[in-house]
């Protein structure tokens, strides 16, 4: 009988308990202590996941770590289009604080660690961009792409010692994340892709070549990205995109 007295008691108590409980908490300093307690302990379920960037995944402002100690920031991305017909093939042109670019695209990764500008009335530009007649090797590699036979007759161009072929030539549209490029030939792709022209070489060794004409060409000079070639890479504070 007097455990059951016990029982009952304990029972009283509880009750009364969550009922003192609920008023304090209704009240309005039990109010203002619920909503301290929130806002020093965030629920952490509600709490946006922290981005985490891969290559593709670039943003302006994310750090990148290279293998041979290099630290630099993306400073633009440039979100590159593609039609041809009722295909559409899309890539990112992520230009790099001290010049690199790092370019990720459906057929595999190439970062472009230097890069040279031939100027309207310069030699290199007379020779990627004249006729045929003269030797121009933009036109001769597109004239043997329409008659079928830049298979058996490639077309090269020579840099720094270097026989690269022409590969592909072709014109984009880009939209810029963040702000828009400022160095020569980046900052002079137009609205109209038809006025802004990108050609790929490559050569036996690996070496990767792409050029970019819009007022001058930009040739850039790389080699295919490798999983060990970048040691870790940090979002920044830019606004998301």
């Amino acid at each position: 009988m007097e455990g059951l007295i016990v029982i009952l008691v304990l029972i009283a108590l509880g009750i009364a308990g969550f009922a003192w409980f609920q008023r304090a908490r209704s009240s309005p300093l039990g109010q203002r202590a619920e909503t301290y307690w929130r806002s020093e302990h965030p629920d952490p379920a509600a709490a946006p996941a922290a981005r985490e960037p891969t290559v593709e995944t670039l943003r302006p402002g994310d750090a990148i770590s290279f293998w041979d100690g290099e630290d630099t920031l993306v400073e633009t991305v440039l979100q590159c289009e593609e039609q041809l017909g009722a295909r559409r093939t899309q890539w990112r042109w992520n230009l790099l604080r001290g010049g690199r670019m790092l370019e990720t695209a459906p057929d595999g990764n190439v970062l472009y660690p230097s890069s040279e500008v031939f100027y309207q009335g310069s030699a290199p530009f007379e020779q990627l961009t004249g006729d045929p007649s003269t030797g121009g090797v933009l036109k001769t590699f597109e004239a043997r792409v329409r008659a079928g036979t830049v298979g058996s007759n490639p077309v090269y161009f020579e840099y720094q010692g270097k026989q690269l072929q022409v590969r592909s030539t072709g014109t984009f549209g880009a939209t810029p994340l963040g702000p828009p490029p400022t160095a020569e030939v980046w900052r002079d792709i137009a609205d109209d892709p038809s006025q802004n022209v990108y050609f790929e070489l490559d050569a036996p060794d690996g070496t990767q070549g792409l050029g970019i004409w819009t007022t001058h060409i930009l040739l850039l000079v790389g080699e295919p990205l490798k999983a060990s070639d970048i040691r870790a890479i940090y979002p920044g504070q830019s606004a998301p995109v």
